[in-house]
């Protein structure tokens, strides 16, 4: 591949999520943050998703999910970034229950879709299918036009069977943008299809694409569901193992092994030290606002769908304001994370910095932390951080014990947080630049306005390296910032280097085809472009 022939990849900041705001904090589960919504409210979401037009990724995480993101960083990331995670377990609804805050219902993938293909039916949304085997992908689209006739089909294909890392995401991307579809269903299985949405979402171009397993087999008819009874009683997965015993009787003991024993210490780190301390929450937490559905008819049997509430606009938060310092209350429990008094400040200013005082907190839940990682998320969105000041043990036991530590900076005080900002700026302007952590589209806009500030005044035939040893995970937004740094580097003569690159990063720059330009020795390089 030539130079020239490169593909251009578009990396800017995630657009932030207006609507999340509107949404109770997130339930976290041993890393994963599950979203309080019902169905009904699910699919009003994604109708405000497809009308905006710009890129989302949703996850129907269940047991599986859990016990693959503790070993799995990449796919942690993932689902932290995701616009929309969806509980699609009923262990785990009733787990949350014991954490302190229930989630509202399961919401699982395979009732989801059918519901998406009367929304897409009824509005007139085209949906593309991607993946599974192609004989099964035949069946399901015979089923699905006898049911939905009036089904808007944007196409589907079925890639050849391949490692992540050796498909071909440009030939599959290329197909999506012609068909520009508004809802992309995936199912290349998990987590080989959550990985594939995050690394072309934002090429792709779909507002909402969804990994949906093995949904497809059960509208194709080939893999049958439980009975309802089974499903309501938690026992589905015991249905699938009888039909599936050699595939996923394993994969259900190992899940089992690992979700038990780490919920069990979940609950005890986040309910069983303030167990006698319990604060009830409301019977009925707010729902979102919903107005009448559509004049038009539904098609017959298909189940009626709540549009949204439109939502006036919110102003563009102003990334330049001073961080705000956020004083955190004792108990950070599932009570105080709904409590608007105490947030209306950080949420309004939507400062791109957040000094978090956590001096006072000494307790906090499966919500208290869904809370932070949300707050977190949204200063990454705007090109920032969040600083937790003077953590206690409990709140760093429980971020250490949800792997989810590495998404804050920490500072003994607030006043070495406050003197954290500038050192932060002052670090990413220097000559040899580290980049850490995750880099991902959601904090993709600090690096990118340092890097291009130190690269612009370089002399030429100056060198500039870019220390990736401490890189976690890049999505393809992040690769797209390293393509357009070197064909910018050597635009003016500058040597740079990516150097240190760990296997998870190699891997990343693998699948998308930019190891041996990226990562190649600078002497080696072709002459510069004009």
């Amino acid at each position: 591949m030539t130079n020239d022939a490169l593909p251009e990849i578009t990396a800017s900041p995630a657009p932030a999520r207006e609507w999340a705001r509107d949404l109770p904090p997130p339930v976290v589960m041993m890393g994963v943050p599950f979203d309080q919504v019902t169905t009904p409210q699910a699919l009003g979401l994604i109708e405000e998703m497809i009308a905006s037009r710009r890129p989302h990724m949703l996850a129907t995480a269940n047991v599986d999910f859990l016990a693959q993101v503790q070993e799995d960083p990449a796919l942690r990331e993932i689902l932290v970034n995701a616009d929309l995670v969806v509980c699609d377990g009923t262990p785990l609804v009733w787990m949350s229950r014991w954490l302190g805050d229930p989630l509202p219902e399961r919401v699982a993938g395979s009732d989801l879709v059918p519901l998406l293909l009367d929304l897409a039916s009824l509005r007139g949304y085209g949906v593309y299918f991607l993946g599974g085997k192609e004989e099964v992908v035949e069946l399901a689209l015979r089923n699905i036009r006898e049911r939905w006739p009036r089904l808007k089909i944007a196409g589907m294909w079925s890639p050849p069977f391949a490692p992540l890392e050796k498909m071909d995401h440009a030939e599959i991307r290329r197909r999506l943008q012609e068909a520009a579809p508004d809802i992309l269903l995936v199912s290349f299985g998990c987590p080989k299809q959550e990985k594939w949405i995050a690394m072309n979402l934002r090429e792709a171009k779909v507002p909402v694409s969804v990994g949906v397993g093995a949904t497809i087999d059960f509208i194709a008819g080939t893999v049958k569901r439980s009975p309802v009874w089974m499903r309501k009683a938690g026992l589905e997965w015991t249905y699938r193992i009888m039909q599936e015993p050699k595939r996923l009787a394993g994969r259900y003991a190992r899940d089992i092994r690992i979700v038990g024993p780490g919920l069990l210490r979940q609950l005890w780190q986040m309910r069983g030290r303030g167990f006698f301390q319990r604060r009830s929450l409301p019977v009925a937490p707010p729902a979102l606002p919903t107005v009448p559905p559509p004049v038009a008819p539904p098609l017959p049997g298909a189940a009626a769908v709540v549009p949204p509430a439109a939502t006036p606009p919110r102003p563009a938060p102003d990334t330049s304001a001073a961080p705000v310092v956020l004083e955190l209350p004792e108990r950070l429990d599932a009570l105080s994370a709904r409590d608007a008094s105490l947030w209306n400040a950080a949420e309004s200013a939507a400062p791109a910095w957040i000094i978090a005082d956590a001096s006072k907190t000494t307790f906090i839940d499966s919500t208290g932390t869904g809370k932070l990682v949300r707050f977190a998320r949204g200063c990454r969105e705007r090109g920032g951080q969040m600083i937790l000041a003077a953590p206690g043990p409990v709140l760093l036991q429980t971020l250490a014990l949800m792997r989810l530590r590495e998404f804050f900076l920490e500072a003994p005080t607030v006043p070495a947080a406050q003197a954290m900002l500038p050192a932060v700026k002052t670090e990413l302007l220097s000559a040899a630049l580290r980049w850490e952590g995750p880099v991902s589209a959601v904090m993709l806009a600090p690096l990118e306005s340092a890097a291009f500030g130190v690269l612009e005044d370089l002399a030429p035939d100056a060198s500039f390296t870019i220390d990736l040893a401490a890189v976690s995970f890049l999505d393809s937004a992040a690769v797209g910032l390293m393509l357009r740094l070197q064909r910018r580097a050597r635009q003016r003569r500058v040597n740079l280097v990516f150097a240190n690159a760990s296997a998870s990063v190699r891997g990343v720059l693998s699948l998308l085809r930019m190891e041996d330009f990226l990562l190649a020795d600078p002497s080696a390089a072709a002459a510069p472009q004009p």
